[in-house]
């Protein structure tokens, strides 16, 4: 979507610029031309010139806004598969009773699958990059079927999760955007413990509080 939306704007950006580049073209030949320019019709291309400059200024400013509101529109609907709530449950079962949940597999895949889309503006991109970082050590305790390594790992993409779905709080809110942990280090989690993997916070209201 991100690739459309930027090509209609450019398209039609360009085109607006053509037509304020046309009719300069037309002062300039007109002056060259060796016939006379009279005053008024000079007057009328300039004005014309100034009017479409100011139409090419008016639209980047409309396509910007609409292509921000795309953006806001994507990144709300892309929240839930963030897995914070989910990643919450799935560690505490794996910690507590030493089993792998059916759905973590699934829980995995929708993160990873979320972060594999192309609409997270820069602000954003490096915590796609460390969070996606850990949702991937987590599928490999999985696939080894590490109960030990899984425990750490959920406890850890757990805590990503949130840091993750505060980031995008804060860049839909307008605010600065926190700068996100280095893959494989601290997630700012402060709730979370990453030695045992466990959890000392209630995901139980929605997948945005801690």
């Amino acid at each position: 979507m991100r690739g459309s939306v930027h090509d209609v704007v450019r398209f039609r950006r360009r085109g607006a610029v053509l037509a304020a580049g046309l009719a300069a073209v037309a002062i300039a030949a007109s002056a060259c031309s060796g016939g006379e320019v009279k005053k008024e019709e000079l007057t009328a291309l300039q004005a014309q010139v100034a009017a479409l400059q100011s139409q090419v200024a008016d639209f980047a400013e409309t396509a910007d806004a609409a292509r921000q509101q795309a953006v806001n529109a994507m990144l709300t609907a892309t929240l839930p598969n963030i897995g914070g709530t989910a990643f919450h449950a799935i560690n505490e079962q794996i910690v507590m009773e030493r089993v792998i949940p059916a759905t973590a597999g699934g829980a995995a895949l929708r993160a990873r699958q979320a972060l594999a889309q192309d609409f997270w503006p820069p602000e954003l991109q490096g915590h796609v990059e460390a969070y996606l970082h850990e949702v991937e050590q987590f599928e490999a305790a999985l696939e080894a079927d590490d109960i030990d390594a899984a425990a750490l790992a959920s406890g850890r993409v757990h805590g990503y999760a949130h840091a993750f779905e505060g980031a995008i709080a804060a860049y839909l809110a307008g605010d600065a955007v926190p700068a996100p942990a280095e893959p494989g280090g601290d997630s700012g989690d402060a709730d979370h413990d990453d030695e045992t993997g466990d959890t000392a916070h209630d995901d139980s209201g929605s997948d945005d509080a801690e």
